[in-house]
């Protein structure tokens, strides 16, 4: 498991498959990982904030 704190992970609030997907995050990346549950329309936090900002 890899565990570091440089990571931000935005997902769905309130959602089966955003729980999922920040579940998975969590599962890789461990406790070292913020969660952050974002709605649609939030605004995405600027890049450095928390940690550079990255998409797969």
């Amino acid at each position: 498991m890899t565990t570091t704190s440089d990571s931000l992970i935005l997902y769905h609030a309130d959602c089966d498959d955003g729980f999922g997907a920040a579940y998975a995050a969590w599962l890789s990346l461990g406790d070292g990982a913020e969660c952050q549950p974002v709605y649609y329309g939030d605004q995405i936090p600027p890049d450095g904030s928390s940690g550079e900002l990255s998409g797969a």
